[in-house]
């Protein structure tokens, strides 16, 4: 089965030798464009590291940022705990900051000349979690004792490898690439779910000899919902989001009409003119997906993301 996202990789591999970001226009519908930026930096451009915590190894202090590798790993070394985690940025900055993220896909590939040869699940099942960073940090100088700080809130489980050289395709992270849209971006940390050794995930950064396996992040956006007339309009609210299909918009001003579009840029619901106040609308019909939610006014327009499930 092919997703957007793996659509758009098919594409970016035949063209990522021209450039680390790839963006594609989807649609172009009224105000708004729908577009897919695909993120892939090479060891110029990407910023990722791994950190160690093995302490008789000399390990917990040094900085590898400049490996081939990207692990997640619970293992023993000269007889001592060892973990290892991994932190990857991608450059967001490319994304406008007005634009409505619909989806975020990450890709991550199995790492062939790692001296760690193969994931392993030998005590265990080698299950992952990706985690947004809080705080800042440096490829360069960053170690496990100085590692920066992660939320468990919107946290993304990856499960357990089912065989040892597998990659890591389309992991979900919408909602961490909003978050870092919104709060400040530092980030993935990639670790294993349980750090109890023998178990790891081992994957391949951008520094890797073979840029086919660069990380990969992939964005659906929208642009062109924020902000268009003569001023800002004030929020609009959207409860339950997710929602199932029933759903509640809270709109503080008299608009023209609300429009829910699609990953193209399709309309695919619209709703009459009404004036101010709560308004009740059954999306139950349309498919689960991501869409937005946009408002049109006499003076402006403006999106928000909807997830229908």
């Amino acid at each position: 089965m092919f997703t957007l996202a793996s659509m758009i990789r098919r594409v970016h591999m035949r063209t990522r030798s021209l450039l680390p970001v790839l963006s594609i226009v989807l649609s172009i519908t009224g105000w708004s464009q729908t577009s897919v930026t695909v993120l892939q930096p090479d060891s110029t451009d990407g910023m990722d590291a791994s950190v160690y915590s093995c302490v008789p190894c000399g390990y917990a202090n040094s900085n590898f940022g400049y490996i081939p590798g990207l692990h997640a790993l619970a293992w023993t070394n000269q007889g001592a705990s060892s973990m290892v985690r991994s932190l990857l940025r991608f450059p967001l900055d490319t994304i406008p900051p007005e634009d409505v993220v619909l989806t975020a896909h990450l890709s991550l590939h199995h790492d062939p000349i790692s001296n760690e040869n193969s994931h392993s699940s030998l005590s265990g099942p080698n299950s992952g979690l990706v985690q947004r960073i809080t705080s800042a940090w440096d490829e360069h100088t960053v170690t496990w004792n100085t590692q920066p700080s992660t939320t468990a809130i919107g946290q993304v489980f990856i499960p357990a490898t089912t065989s040892p050289t597998q990659d890591l395709l389309d992991i979900d992270v919408t909602d961490l690439v909003i978050a870092m849209m919104e709060q400040g971006d530092h980030g993935f940390m990639l670790r294993l779910e349980t750090e109890s050794y023998y178990r790891s995930l081992v994957l391949a950064s951008s520094d890797h000899p073979d840029k086919d396996l660069h990380p990969e992040l992939v964005i659906t956006h929208v642009s062109g919902l924020a902000g268009i007339g003569t001023h800002t309009l004030r929020p609009f609210r959207i409860h339950p989001n997710p929602s199932e299909g029933k759903l509640i918009v809270d709109v503080p001003y008299p608009f023209r009409t609300i429009e829910v579009v699609d990953a193209l840029g399709r309309v695919a619901h619209a709703i009459a003119p009404s004036y101010p106040g709560p308004l009740s609308v059954d999306l139950s019909v349309l498919p689960r997906g991501t869409y937005v939610m946009r408002i049109h006014t006499d003076t402006g327009s403006q999106g928000r993301r909807l997830v229908l499930h």
